[in-house]
């Protein structure tokens, strides 16, 4: 395991080096940055139809909520605007 800690790396090739630069750093960031959007946008109809499909395999909710009843504060709050 010591002689992994002491190995000595090769220099970069060229094609590697232009990757390291400033430029070439500053432009995959850019990139990145770009091809957040459409990558979110795709996740999220994704998302979308998984959910839809789901939804269609479960089972219809045995119980259904009754009419929701407004308290006092939220009449006298409807009353009042």
């Amino acid at each position: 395991m010591g002689d992994l800690s002491r190995k000595v790396h090769p220099a970069p090739r060229p094609a590697c080096r232009a990757l390291l630069s400033d430029r070439g750093s500053a432009a995959v960031i850019v990139l990145g940055f770009l091809s957040l959007p459409p990558l979110l946008v795709l996740a999220s109809a994704a998302r979308y139809r998984l959910a839809r499909r789901l939804h269609s395999l479960l089972p219809p909710p045995t119980w259904s909520p009754g009419p929701h009843r407004q308290s006092d504060g939220e009449k006298q709050l409807c009353a009042w605007v």
